[in-house]
């Protein structure tokens, strides 16, 4: 992230950061045993208080390969975000992010740290499923903005194709983006090449690369240049209301 964010391909841009608790690691949190690595984060943010950052605190809180205990997972989100703001940071909001936008409500009150403690609603999406959509919802009633904080087509190999399927995923994703204008706000698309990583290899999540497939490339750039997009750097911060070094 400090490559990044040291860069100067980067300036102006916003930074979704996502922490992982994973293998037990919110108790750990909860019970101030990694109180250096939330010091270490809050001198991050501090040196590059010229950046806005949108922190995912224990992504996919509710996913079974995370296994987060309710109770330390609130206690370790309410641990990070007290000593942030102990320190006078800023330049960051907290995003509470689901697996998928459909979990019941149930869950989501179950892991949910307090009103006070969480500035935007998240959740992945790979494919659109036809379910209640809770995570709009909370959203709704909670006046919150949403990320759609990973997303990606997968098991689709963008170098390998040249036509159909993937061109109903795209025109699906943002037909749910401009139908749901009013809450959804953010947009983090995960522009990989899965199989070339040993943690994804084998598994079937695909390349999603935009770039690798023309037509593709070609329908997103117009899409992009649309009204209603932002893209960093010019203007990007004046549109979300951040005041860098502040």
């Amino acid at each position: 992230m400090r490559c990044y964010l040291e860069s100067d391909t980067f300036e102006g841009t916003a930074v979704h950061l996502s922490i992982s608790m994973e293998f037990n690691s919110e108790d750990s949190v909860a019970s101030s045993d990694y109180d250096h690595l939330i010091r270490k984060l809050a001198a991050f943010l501090q040196e590059f208080s010229h950046v806005p950052f949108y922190i995912r605190i224990g992504y996919e809180f509710d996913g079974s390969w995370n296994d987060y205990d309710p109770d330390n997972f609130k206690a370790a989100w309410r641990r990070i975000v007290d000593h942030l703001r102990a320190e006078k940071i800023e330049n960051f909001v907290t995003v509470f992010g689901s697996s998928r936008n459909h979990i019941a409500r149930e869950t989501w009150d179950d892991y949910w740290p307090g009103d006070e403690y969480v500035d935007w609603i998240g959740y992945s999406f790979w494919f659109y499923e036809p379910f209640e959509d809770v995570a709009l919802q909370i959203a709704r009633e909670k006046d919150l903005p949403v990320m759609m904080a990973e997303v990606a087509p997968r098991g689709f190999f963008l170098s390998q194709l040249n036509q159909l399927p993937i061109y109903d995923w795209y025109e699906t994703l943002f037909a749910y983006i401009e139908a749901n204008r009013d809450v959804i706000k953010a947009l983090a698309y995960i522009n990989a090449y899965w199989e070339q990583q040993p943690m994804w290899n084998g598994n079937g999540w695909g390349d999603t690369r935009v770039q690798v497939n023309e037509p593709v490339k070609q329908w997103w750039v117009k899409k992009m240049a649309e009204p209603g997009y932002l893209h960093g750097p010019e203007g990007l911060y004046k549109a979300i209301g951040f005041e860098p070094g502040r």
